[in-house]
């Protein structure tokens, strides 16, 4: 699963995007999404969170998430009540 969001500006209008691929890189599912205002942290965790609510509803599991934001990466690896409030 790749996620990425952006925003023109930060804060700005920005956007997010989902892709997800089976372990052999077979395309599945691509979802872009605008946001009206948003800064460029929001945007990424917009992703993530969206994504999870998709993987969830298909009922899909063990999955690599990918994404080029550091910030949502040392969140997820630092701080675990905040991985459990973007689940909520």
């Amino acid at each position: 699963m790749n996620i990425d969001g952006a925003s023109f500006g930060n804060p700005g209008p920005g956007g997010l995007g989902c892709v997800l691929r089976n372990y052999l890189a077979g395309f599945h599912l691509a979802i872009t999404l605008p946001i009206l205002h948003c800064s460029s942290l929001f945007a990424e965790l917009s992703a993530l969170r969206f994504e999870l609510q998709v993987l969830n509803m298909l009922r899909i599991s063990n999955v690599i998430i990918e994404t080029d934001s550091q910030v949502l990466v040392t969140l997820m690896a630092y701080n675990e009540q905040s991985s459990l409030k973007i689940l909520k």
